[in-house]
């Protein structure tokens, strides 16, 4: 990747063996400031949080844990809300696959953006795509979106599953190398 100009380069800590996010990057960055969630070692490892040196908008890379109890999923789903609303005032957006589909219960199926449910003062921008997950069996979902704060303008987002003549998602018989899409998307 260095290779291709992505010289500036991170990935989430872990304090055990979970998933983590990788940040690759042609424009220099730090880590941000941003307290990941706490809930478990899969909340603390699927967030990280990007401050660009010149450019004014700041990136959360995330991955919300499919928790399987309630209980759980509620508690992470609160402190995720509650370091959403600290940076609200921010230039600011969460990205990934956030395991949630704000847009499935939407009164029109290609609504532009909605509000988000998690935090006000973020909206959620549709992506272009019928899915972003797909399990091998045909069945998709839009779960990986982008929230930001109103200041953010984030435009053509939309969900890239081959590239290259390589599916990157897709059914099992593509030999797939992942069961989620690429989410891409602009910022102004």
């Amino acid at each position: 990747m260095r290779e291709a100009g992505y010289e500036w380069q991170a990935v989430s800590p872990t304090p055990a063996v979970h998933n983590q996010i990788f940040t690759a990057s042609r424009s220099p960055f730090k880590v941000g400031d941003l307290q990941t969630p706490q809930f478990d070692g899969s909340a603390i490892s699927n967030f990280l949080h990007l401050k660009f040196d010149n450019f004014p908008v700041e990136m959360v890379g995330m991955r919300a844990p499919a928790y399987k109890k309630a209980a759980d999923k509620h508690a992470y789903w609160a402190e995720l809300a509650d370091i959403m609303d600290s940076a609200k005032d921010r230039k600011i957006l969460f990205a990934g696959d956030v395991n949630y589909g704000p847009f499935k219960k939407a009164k029109q199926p290609y609504t532009e953006k909605v509000p988000s449910h998690l935090c006000d003062g973020y909206e959620i921008p549709n992506p272009k795509g019928e899915w972003s997950f797909l399990y091998h069996n045909g069945n998709g979902f839009k779960i990986d979106h982008v929230m930001h704060t109103p200041n953010v303008d984030v435009t053509n987002v939309e969900y890239i599953d081959w590239i290259r003549e390589r599916f990157l998602a897709g059914e099992k018989l593509k030999m797939p190398i992942s069961d989620h899409a690429v989410l891409r998307f602009d910022v102004l």
